[in-house]
């Protein structure tokens, strides 16, 4: 049977049959073309993703015309705002969805049907997974993940460089033993010992995904020009397009 669940309550304890789910395969790219003088052709930039939007056909059984009142009034409470979005047909996964509208009930006494339209994360999201940091394995999902890099230090170090590939974050300044780190690559910002510490970004610095497939995120402490791997992990949740 055919389910959704949203803000932690599943149709079928709503009374809700699910008859229909239409919605876009991906969101679209947002991007800008740029000119070049001398290059033939716009290069294109692309920047991010665009929510989907996602159209769910529903219905509504009860005995009687109050019960369909009741129900259209419940539905009222629940179906509004935000909340993860999870389907009977991917319950490992979750999208971060926005109520749009409720249309009202079309049918028969017994029988209601009615719409309800979202707007959707571009991405869908799988349980936490937490890797080591320095070692190469395998990402999960389809798109690029941002989540959070943690760690302690064992000694104290000039700099503190995470990198994927050719991407790369630097930090620098009071880098002493036992202070705890938390790089959070989704929300942009560093905390260490609890406190926001922004401050410690060397210019060029940037916030980088981490592409899905075979990869390493690398952690790594420098002292007197020496570098040596940290002990860290990295904690994401898989994006799927």
């Amino acid at each position: 049977m055919s389910w959704f669940r949203f803000q932690g309550k599943e149709s079928s304890t709503m009374g809700v049959i699910l008859l229909e789910r239409t919605c876009e395969l991906y969101g679209k790219t947002r991007g800008q073309f740029l000119s070049i003088p001398g290059r033939d052709g716009a290069l294109y930039l692309p920047q991010a993703r665009e929510d989907i939007a996602m159209t769910l056909r529903c219905a509504v059984l009860s005995d009687d015309e109050a019960d369909l009142q009741l129900a259209a009034r419940e539905l009222a409470g629940w179906l509004y705002g935000s909340g993860e979005l999870v389907f009977w047909d991917a319950p490992d996964l979750t999208r971060q969805a926005y109520v749009l509208s409720v249309t009202g009930f079309e049918g028969f006494e017994r029988w209601g049907e009615f719409q309800v339209s979202l707007r959707c994360s571009p991405y869908a999201l799988g349980n936490e997974i937490t890797a080591n940091a320095n070692e190469t394995v395998i990402y999960e999902g389809s798109a690029p993940s941002r989540g959070q890099i943690r760690f302690s230090l064992a000694q104290t170090h000039a700099k503190i460089v995470a990198a994927c590939g050719s991407q790369e974050l630097t930090l620098q300044g009071d880098l002493n033993q036992g202070d705890a780190f938390v790089i959070d690559l989704d929300g942009g910002l560093v905390w260490c010992n609890g406190q926001v510490r922004n401050d410690m970004l060397t210019v060029g610095s940037r916030f980088f995904e981490v592409p899905a497939g075979t990869g390493c995120v690398q952690l790594m402490g420098q002292t007197d020009g020496v570098s040596t791997p940290l002990e860290g992990c990295y904690h994401y949740r898989p994006r799927w397009y």
